[in-house]
């Protein structure tokens, strides 16, 4: 029985490091994916600023 008891303990030890490595995977991600919107939004400006210069040296 005390071994049952050693295994289980080990096992929830172990569910307990994944689910702490999956939160900080999940916060990861979140942290990267405002980062690639802030950079999508600046582009979006860089290529309405392109655009417009391009529209103005045609004209």
């Amino acid at each position: 029985m005390n071994d049952e008891i050693k295994q289980i303990a080990a096992l929830i030890g172990h569910q307990q490091a994944q689910e702490k490595r999956v939160a900080a995977l999940i916060d990861e991600f979140q942290r990267e994916s405002a980062l690639l919107s802030s950079q999508t939004a600046e582009l979006a400006q860089v290529i309405s600023g392109l655009y417009s210069a391009v529209r103005l040296s045609v004209s």
